[in-house]
């Protein structure tokens, strides 16, 4: 964007980039909401030109009119890709630079704050007030703290499990429901406002005691880790991180435990292989002990029979760990068949894999394979069994059986001779 006055700046944001954040179109139709989206960001990266030339200050109200009409239209869209979200989630980040690049009036900052939060128009985007603390100062912020407390006061007492069933609709939505429904939404945007507030103040206490809740689930003890190292209190945020490593559930405990080690790496990396095998310890899985053997380095060897052992117990993970860590395609051929891995994925990597290494020996599971394909008469199936027919006619041919696998294709086309469609696939591909 070339250098341009003020005056130029507004004009060109009204006449050229704000109608392209606004349409009357149908967009319930996936192509029509592509191409808004795809308006819309051009717009959205015209906002940031402008506002890194210089004239961030009259730059911030287009932002927060793009904001709301985009609003307006992702809640009558197709936005099953999330690319009209990504975009607001963009003009979201882009006003909250703006507005500390080049504070507004406190007092109208905070008006927009609280409104784009609670005035019911959507309840998919959220305002970190970390990002605005500077902006708005001490006396902003307290303003801010304020409106909060307004709206906590009008909220009507919390219903009871039974209070909450009697109020449910039976045939459409009552405005008892309505009203249930849009506190339960205020409640959790008050919780998270005083999350990030805790860590505004840089309050460890408050941090904890706002995350944590009653620090019994793994995504507690994560949550109030990174929000400790948010604040700078990187021993806390460690002691919290390990405990919800050993936790459940275990998706969550994952997440725990990559947090820790990260930041194990960042500030005592001399024991972070003694964390990760910590977290192998915990849950064995293929993951797990990849990041291991990379922490370990050059001492991996002396841990690898041990890690293998443990790995026993989930053939999946044992085989994966050989085949893609390890790049041992022997020995995750011989887990495999030694433990049988129910899994598709995991039977049909190892037969690519070690079909290289001797084309006769994977043969056989290549053809359950194939037959597993063909036991639910589906076109996608089919295709999978011809990708499968295409290996073993290469691994029939390098066995030196190559009529072996041409007489077992014509038992397949002859036993599913009514189905037209896997015949086509078949003659399709030429593998006869």
């Amino acid at each position: 964007m070339a250098e341009t006055g003020h005056g130029d700046v507004v004009a060109y944001l009204k006449a050229d980039v704000m109608p392209l954040f606004r349409t009357r179109r149908d967009l319930h139709w996936r192509s029509a909401a592509n191409e808004y989206a795809w308006h819309a960001n051009e717009g959205a990266r015209a906002l940031r030109l402008a506002a890194t030339a210089g004239d961030a200050a009259a730059v911030l109200p287009y932002v927060q009119k793009a904001i709301s009409s985009m609003v307006r239209v992702v809640l009558r869209a197709d936005d099953s890709d999330g690319s009209i979200g990504g975009i607001i989630g963009n003009l979201l980040e882009l006003h909250a630079e703006v507005a500390s690049i080049a504070p507004p009036p406190a007092s109208k900052l905070v008006a927009w704050l609280i409104k784009f939060q609670f005035d019911g128009t959507q309840d998919f985007f959220t305002i970190d007030i970390v990002r605005y603390a500077g902006a708005l100062g001490n006396k902003g912020m307290a303003k801010y703290r304020d409106e909060l407390h307004k709206i906590a006061e009008s909220l009507p007492p919390e219903p009871t499990r039974e209070e909450e069933h009697a109020i449910r609709p039976v045939f459409g939505n009552s405005d008892a429901y309505e009203e249930m429904i849009t506190a339960r939404h205020n409640r959790f945007l008050l919780n998270f406002n005083a999350q990030r507030l805790a860590v505004v103040d840089g309050d460890a206490d408050a941090v904890i005691a706002r995350y944590g809740g009653d620090q019994n689930m793994a995504y507690q003890m994560r949550e109030t880790a990174a929000a400790l190292a948010e604040i700078g209190h990187i021993e806390q945020a460690l002691t919290f991180a390990r405990r919800g490593a050993a936790m459940e559930p275990w998706h969550q405990a994952d997440q725990a435990a990559e947090l820790w080690c990260t930041l194990v790496a960042e500030h005592r990396p001399d024991e972070l292989a003694p964390a990760h095998r910590e977290v192998f310890d915990h849950r064995p899985t293929s993951s797990a002990a990849s990041r291991l053997r990379k922490a370990m380095g050059s001492e991996w060897p002396q841990a690898e029979p041990e890690v293998l052992a443990a790995l026993e117990s989930r053939p999946r993970d044992l085989v994966l760990f050989l085949l893609l860590d390890l790049d041992d395609p022997q020995r995750a051929w011989d887990a495999a068949q030694r433990l049988a891995p129910a899994d598709i994925d995991v039977l049909t990597r190892v037969v690519d894999a070690y079909g290289e290494v001797d084309p006769g020996a994977v043969i056989p599971t290549l053809r359950e394979l194939i037959e597993s394909d063909l036991a639910v008469a589906d076109a996608r199936n089919y295709r999978s069994a011809v990708k499968r027919m295409r290996k073993l006619r290469k691994f029939s041919a390098a066995a030196g059986q190559p009529e072996m696998c041409r007489e077992y294709i014509l038992s397949l086309l002859e036993e599913h001779r009514n189905r037209p469609r896997f015949v086509r696939e078949v003659d399709r591909a030429g593998l006869l």
